[in-house]
């Protein structure tokens, strides 16, 4: 939970740094990713990936 809340505090960085396609997909991904871990759900770790990989370039 804390990552997904942490992806959306981020959100204006996001869209600054990414643009604001690429952060909506993020946040989009990251409400995804939540309800699928809620469900135990193993496209969670597909969807995990997805955003890290989206968030590398902010590294």
């Amino acid at each position: 939970m804390e990552a997904n809340m942490f992806v959306i505090a981020m959100k204006p960085t996001l869209e600054n740094r990414l643009g604001k396609e690429t952060a909506q997909t993020v946040l989009a991904d990251a409400s995804a990713w939540y309800a699928l871990v809620e469900k135990g759900d193993l496209k969670a770790e597909k969807t995990g990936d997805q955003i890290t990989d989206a968030l590398e370039p902010l590294n």
